[in-house]
C-alpha cells in the first residue's frame, strides 16, 4: 500500500517561500504578499528566479513553466499552477 499525501495549497506556498529564501536571503521574503510580483518586489535577477522555479520543480516533482510566463510571477499564480498539476 503506498502513502498518496495529498498537498496542500498552503503547503505549497510555504515551500515557495523556503525556496524564495535561499535565492533571496537578504530579502524580506515573509513580507511579500499573494499578488506581489516576485522577482520585483525581492529585487532578484532572471537567472536566480529560473533556479527556484527550477528547484521548485525537483522538489515537487512538478513541471513549472518559465520565468516569464505569467504563472509564475506571484506566490498565488505560481501555488494555483502547482496545486493544479499535482497529482492527487
Amino acid at each position: 500500500m503506498t502513502n498518496t499525501r495529498v498537498i496542500t495549497h498552503e503547503e505549497i506556498k510555504q515551500i515557495i517561500v523556503k525556496n524564495l529564501c535561499l535565492i533571496a536571503p537578504e530579502a524580506e521574503v515573509n513580507a511579500l504578499r499573494p499578488h506581489d510580483e516576485i522577482r520585483e518586489m525581492l529585487e532578484v535577477d532572471q537567472v536566480d528566479f529560473l533556479n527556484f522555479l527550477n528547484a521548485i520543480a525537483k522538489e515537487l516533482g512538478v513541471e513549472v513553466p518559465g520565468p516569464d510566463d505569467g504563472r509564475t510571477n506571484t506566490i498565488e499564480k505560481l501555488s494555483t499552477h502547482l496545486l493544479a498539476h499535482m497529482g492527487p
